[in-house]
């Protein structure tokens, strides 16, 4: 039991005694190290921080603080060389960021004592932050304002059609094909190379075109033929196929299986011969007719010849196009842009601390950790916990404004089928990961990208259940000094890289949120920019003008290019079936050495509310069955021989049916 000092003492050394367990604290340790460096060199960097980061010794001993042991580099996020240096460079570039708006707000002899902690003030907060943990990738911001490209493919037809290759993959063949100059010719029999093709196909250069090997006959014309309201038939008059009106017969344009052309030898290029059955109606009873004939065509220099045995066939359609291997046509074409936006970081709201001038000497003196360390943790909770939420609002607006094409909603139950065997343990860990393959098999669709980094956020009692117990990295309880407020947990499965992310700034929600990273590629979906944080004593507290205060902002950014996300809903988290709340007070009874205790005190009505229930009129009796006493009052006890006025209400199995 620990022992409260009561006596006078009024010093601060003993009231700031606990913030040595505090989390900030070892950050503030290594900062003083520095900032005392400073002092011995003639350096103060609460009063002369111009004169501080201008000595290069000291520039450096600061930047090394604020640049090593900020992140674990036995995440595999930093699994190459080329990542462990970007993320160095982004942290170098945090801190000059740091460093240039402290030493404009700061001039020259300038009396700012807490102007220092923005240093660790910073570091803890990258490192604690949870949705830029390898989800939602980061960037920093040299100035307030910058452009941002992102990566483009696009393909486009010789008609000017555009696609995003991304986006639209499914469109890529037909506008392929659509490039190819493709018609569908009706020739009247007997042809023998009377009709020019390669024209009627737009070809433009003659000599060299050619038609495609892989033309073919679709359609036969078969006149004396019922043609009903709503098909096809062939309109001599026009010289084209056009829809039947009313019903009638004419020639119909009947769908055989495509007829191809093969190799031939001699004078001709390509031929065939098939024998054709058809079953062709005479009228709208009913009646019908068969046509058995045989059907032969050749090809000689992009020229046609056909004919049929039977004089009902008057015609064909020819599927043709030009063959590309000539390149006599204009093809689609790919190209890769850059999609270039404009962006600006907005101010920061800032938070005004007001603090004491006991703590300001303190600081000043830099002799109390502690007290830097209580004025860290003071200002820390509010930006960080500012930060998360902000991108979280983010995350949400985003989701709820998506179409629905671009976001995949689900929901998941623990609690088992009746039919499953084993427990909801066993049911969680064996088909969780199977149902999560599949929602985001679906996201990856909607980009048509499968290298992707998957992120499932979500409160630490959910991600802990559905976390593979197999797995190829997790986050360490602290980093350095650090202790960290969330935890990542990676798996690998058929090359994708599935990082699990808990966070206590997710409680109360049994919603998983699912997000999507591209890797190695320029794709942004959503993007995070931080640019600088900032700590001084030059604002007062308007409300409290009088006292010294700690003002603090960290401006950053956060933005979508191609939103795509996921939520995925718990049901039933704890496993089982979610009861009623019990809304009965332990002390409704008090009923210590009552022998009514150990009985059932509440239940629930329709609406749920609870209900006591009064029992007190029920004695334990025999099996299955209630002793009622007889001339007594509820409670009061009971002599078995000199009152033996019992009723046992049937069926009294102590009596009937002993054995039970």
């Amino acid at each position: 039991m620990a022992v409260v000092n009561g006596s006078n003492q009024t010093g601060t050394d003993s009231i700031l005694r606990g913030y040595e367990k505090d989390s900030m604290h070892g950050l503030a340790s290594r900062f003083c190290e520095v900032a005392k460096s400073g002092i011995q060199e003639g350096y103060d960097i609460y009063t002369e921080p111009n004169k501080f980061f201008r000595t290069e010794t000291l520039n450096n001993q600061m930047r090394n603080f604020f640049i090593e042991d900020a992140f674990d580099k036995n995440d595999p996020k930093y699994a190459t060389a080329d990542a462990v240096h970007e993320e160095y460079g982004m942290l170098d570039t945090l801190y000059r960021n740091d460093v240039r708006g402290l030493t404009e707000a700061a001039p020259l002899g300038a009396y700012n004592p807490v102007v220092g902690i923005t240093f660790p003030m910073h570091k803890n907060l990258l490192m604690t932050t949870v949705f830029d943990k390898g989800a939602i990738p980061k960037d920093v911001a040299d100035a307030p304002q910058f452009t941002l490209s992102m990566e483009t493919r696009t393909m486009y037809s010789p008609d000017g059609r555009e696609i995003d290759m991304f986006l639209e993959q499914n469109k890529i063949k037909d506008l392929i094909e659509g490039a190819v100059p493709h018609k569908d010719i009706v020739i009247m029999l007997p042809e023998d190379q009377q009709t020019d093709v390669l024209e009627l196909l737009g070809a433009t250069n003659k000599t060299v075109a050619n038609v495609s090997r892989s033309s073919k006959v679709t359609r036969l014309l078969i006149k004396d033929v019922y043609v009903a309201k709503g098909e096809e038939k062939y309109d001599a008059a026009k010289k084209e196929i056009v829809v039947e009106t009313a019903g009638a017969v004419g020639t119909k344009v009947v769908t055989v299986e495509p007829i191809k052309f093969v190799a031939a030898y001699g004078q001709y290029d390509r031929t065939f011969q098939k024998r054709v059955d058809l079953v062709v109606p005479t009228d709208n009873a009913g009646n019908i007719r068969k046509e058995i004939f045989q059907f032969a065509g050749s090809m000689h220099k992009n020229r046609f010849t056909f004919m049929a045995s039977s004089d009902k066939v008057v015609g064909v359609v020819l599927s043709a196009s030009l063959d590309v291997s000539s390149a006599a046509y204009e093809t689609p074409k790919v190209k890769w842009s850059a999609r270039t936006d404009y962006f600006e970081i907005p101010e920061a709201p800032h938070m005004t601390v007001t603090i004491s001038p006991e703590e300001t000497k303190d600081l000043n003196a830099m002799y109390n950790v502690n007290q830097l360390t209580k004025i860290m943790s003071m200002i820390k909770l509010s930006i960080l916990n500012y930060k998360d939420d902000k991108i979280l609002e983010s995350l949400d607006d985003s989701f709820l404004n998506l179409p629905s094409t671009s976001k995949v909603s689900g929901a998941f139950n623990f609690v088992p089928p009746d039919n499953f065997l084993g427990s909801h343990v066993t049911w969680r860990y064996e088909t969780f990961m199977d149902y999560l393959d599949t929602q985001v098999t679906t996201m990856l669709q909607v980009l048509n990208d499968e290298n992707m980094t998957v992120s499932i956020f979500g409160r630490p009692e959910l991600i802990r259940k559905i976390t593979p117990k197999e797995y190829t990295y997790t986050t360490p309880p602290s980093i350095g000094p650090v202790s960290l407020d969330y935890k990542k947990t990676v798996k690998t499965s058929d090359n994708r890289i599935y990082q699990f992310i808990s966070s206590n700034k997710l409680r109360n929600d049994n919603n998983l949120i699912i997000i999507l990273n591209p890797r190695n590629s320029n794709r942004v979906m959503y993007k995070i920019f931080d640019y600088q944080l900032y700590v001084g004593n030059e604002i007062r507290d308007t409300s409290n003008y009088q006292l010294p205060a700690v003002t603090a902002f960290e401006r950053f950014l956060f933005v979508s290019y191609q939103p795509v996300q996921g939520r995925i809903q718990i049901m039933n988290p704890t496993g089982l079936v979610e009861d009623i709340e019990n809304k009965t007070p332990v002390s409704k009874d008090r009923a210590l050495n009552d022998y009514t205790a150990n009985k059932l005190t509440y239940t629930h009505d329709k609406n749920g509310n609870g209900q006591f229930i009064d029992h007190t009129g029920e004695l334990p009796g025999t099996a299955r069955s209630v002793i009622y006493p007889d001339g007594k009052a509820p409670g009061v006890p009971q002599n078995g021989v000199a009152d033996q006025n019992y009723a046992y209400p049937s069926p009294n199995y102590s009596v009937t049916d002993p054995k039970n």
